[in-house]
């Protein structure tokens, strides 16, 4: 539509500004006019593109309907090359003229996230080209399923030490949560932890190391699952039954899903950490060799073996398989984490006990700091038991 500009009465005052306004008018409709008489009446031009008859000046969506606005255009529309980013559309939409096509953005590949601009070209049947350049994005395909959200993986306490502390000048324990997507498509999901009490501290983690994530996106395939860590930080000076309760969230991170799930644990100053099953509980005995306990963590010195002691306190008569790994290492081996033993695989309970188990491990050349995961099963137990412990380990070079 073309610009509407004040009229002017009798009498009315005509101010400098309204003149300008003017001149400034004409001089852009000669540029337009000059430009438009230097090109042949069969050469193509673009002058804009817009999407919805609105101008396109930030990154579109690739698979978006757009109109390439110019002239030259050889009609039927058909009988144009139109290139965007290298690829032709898929066709040229009825509708287009000699002034417009209309098409739909084909799937560039390797276009970031942030968005790229990209050629736009358009040849016309007499050998003339045009073109310009289109700001555009990866298209957005939002999944649709469930999202489940659990609460996976207690940190084992220190024996003498079962119990959540509030000490000088603070103490922090690491709980995983699990996420599970159900979906026809892959997703980025958004993860969050909060606490009803704004003094305990709560912060989502990286996987391996105990900083802050930089960033509360989870990549997740149509069927996949992720542990997240979350450390909780106790302040100090509080009393016995002091609490709070730790709601950890996830949602697929797109506009308007449909896809969220929440896992809600309650901690109390003076009572053990909760538990995923209370069948068997787990608790941090002696460290010993290239091992020390430092603060809530095992710390190994490199190249050497170091062995733990775990205390299991079983409540049911059953057998129970038991192992470790560390968590993210994959498949252990001689430049990484190295099991060396464990000198007992299985425990056979008649009834409630409790007992220990040594494993020993050794950091090698390249291994990191992780998890030692205390994994129980009991296939035969109703439901089936199988609880997994998280025991935060790193290296030290001394």
């Amino acid at each position: 539509m073309a610009t509407r500009y004040l009229r002017v009465n009798p009498g009315d005052l005509i101010k400098a500004t309204f003149v300008n306004s003017l001149l400034d008018a004409l001089e852009k409709l000669e540029d337009r006019v000059t430009f438009l008489e230097q090109i042949p009446s069969d050469a193509v031009f673009i002058t804009s593109i817009t999407s919805s008859g609105v101008l396109v000046t930030s990154p579109i969506e690739l698979g978006k309907r757009i109109e390439i606005n110019g002239g030259g255009f050889t009609t039927p529309g058909v009988l144009n090359q139109v290139l965007i980013g290298g690829l032709p559309p898929m066709e040229i939409k009825g509708g287009s003229s000699a002034t417009q096509l209309i098409v739909d953005i084909p799937i560039i590949p390797g276009i970031p996230e942030g968005g790229a601009s990209v050629p736009v070209v358009v040849k016309n049947l007499k050998g003339s080209v045009g073109s310009t350049s289109l700001l555009v994005k990866p298209n957005v395909v939002i999944p649709s399923g469930d999202l489940f959200v659990t609460y996976a993986k207690a940190p084992i306490m220190a024996m003498g030490h079962l119990n959540i502390e509030s000490s000088s000048p603070t103490t922090s324990y690491i709980f995983s949560f699990n996420i599970r997507a159900v979906a026809d498509l892959p997703g980025k999901y958004r993860v969050t932890a909060t606490s009803s009490t704004p003094s305990w501290a709560v912060e989502v983690l990286e996987e391996t190391s105990d900083v802050p994530r930089a960033t509360n996106v989870v990549s997740l395939s149509a069927s996949g699952t992720q542990d997240v860590r979350v450390r909780v930080t106790v302040p100090s000076g509080l009393g016995a039954a002091a609490g709070t309760t730790i709601t950890f969230a996830s949602s697929e991170s797109s506009v308007g899903t449909k896809m969220f799930g929440q896992a809600l644990i309650n901690l109390a100053v003076g009572s053990p950490p909760p538990q995923p099953d209370t069948r068997v509980r787990v608790a941090l005995g002696p460290v010993q060799g290239g091992a020390k306990l430092v603060g809530a963590r095992i710390m190994f010195a490199r190249t050497k073996t170091g062995a733990v002691t775990f205390n299991f306190a079983i409540a049911e008569a059953g057998k129970y398989e038991v192992t470790t790994t560390m968590r993210g290492v994959g498949q252990p081996g001689p430049d990484t984490w190295q099991f060396i033993s464990q000198n007992v695989s299985q425990i056979v309970a008649s009834g409630p006990i409790t007992t220990d188990i040594s494993v020993a491990w050794k950091a090698n050349t390249n291994a990191a700091a992780t998890d030692l995961i205390v994994s129980i099963r009991r296939a035969d137990a109703n439901p089936p038991l199988s609880i997994d412990y998280a025991q935060p380990v790193g290296v030290t070079d001394v």
